[in-house]
């Protein structure tokens, strides 16, 4: 996702927030591929945009509300499945208002933005 919004002139502030072995792995990556790597995000953070493609959702909820407690922001686009592992994220990104798409190449997934 960073590569592609840089690709396309975004020179902004990215910042990354990701376990340790995820943020590692995206430091190879922009090594091999000559960009400069994004900004480890650290909390609290004040964003434009947050972008979650199913990262979210797949938290347990001590920890999504432990990331987003510290996390402001005034746009977003989310995907996630409606449930995983017990946990019925469609109630809880409904409080997020916004616009959903759903999407069948997802088999069930829904994209929230706002």
């Amino acid at each position: 996702m960073y590569h592609l919004w840089r690709m396309h002139g975004f020179k902004g502030d990215y910042f990354m927030y990701d376990y340790p072995a995820m943020l590692s792995l995206q430091e190879s990556y922009c090594s091999s591929s000559n960009i400069t790597p994004p900004t480890k995000a650290i909390l609290p953070l004040k964003a434009d945009l947050l972008i979650a493609c199913f990262s979210l959702s797949e938290m347990d909820e001590t920890e999504r509300e432990a990331v987003l407690s510290g996390t402001e922001f005034d746009h977003f686009l989310v995907a996630y499945a409606p449930m995983w592992d017990g946990v019925n994220n469609e109630a809880y990104f409904e409080s997020w208002g916004g616009e959903r798409i759903s999407s069948a190449h997802l088999r069930s997934g829904v994209y929230l933005f706002r």
